[in-house]
């Protein structure tokens, strides 16, 4: 006898709601890899040796806010500080409003981290988008 049409369609029905529920399993891993990976970034660049001695410099000499922000990442790169690659590295080299930022993209997350001489240390996040077919949903 065969399987009635009532069972097949539920059959169908649950197996379509279970792939739907793994691709939003799949989305909210890719985010919290995403999510790991820009901690494991924040952590190594406020570890950075390198790049606190360079902070140091610009926070005694601001007039080299206008060097590193004519050579952009060079002018870190010439003193030893490696950003991951992809990152865009910029300058704010206005007088009363310097800072230096790092920035970076991954597949569900654009996140960076800044410093200036006035806010000190602070993070960039940018809230997570997850894709549905063509849209995007935050």
């Amino acid at each position: 006898m065969p399987i009635s049409e009532e069972h097949l369609r539920r059959l169908e029905e649950g197996l379509s709601g279970q792939e739907h529920w793994l691709l939003t399993l799949r989305r909210h891993i890719a985010g919290l890899l995403d999510e790991a990976a820009a901690i494991e970034t924040m952590l190594a660049l406020g570890r950075d040796q390198s790049l606190m001695r360079v902070l140091e410099n610009l926070n005694d000499q601001p007039e080299l806010f206008e060097q590193a922000f004519d050579e952009g990442r060079a002018f870190f790169e010439e003193r030893n500080v490696r950003f991951p690659d992809g990152a865009k590295v910029t300058v704010n080299a206005d007088p009363g409003r310097y800072a230096v930022e790092a920035r970076f993209v991954r597949e569900t997350l654009n996140y960076g981290v800044g410093w200036s001489p006035k806010a000190g240390f602070y993070t960039i996040n940018e809230p997570l988008a997850f894709l549905t077919g063509s849209e995007v949903r935050p």
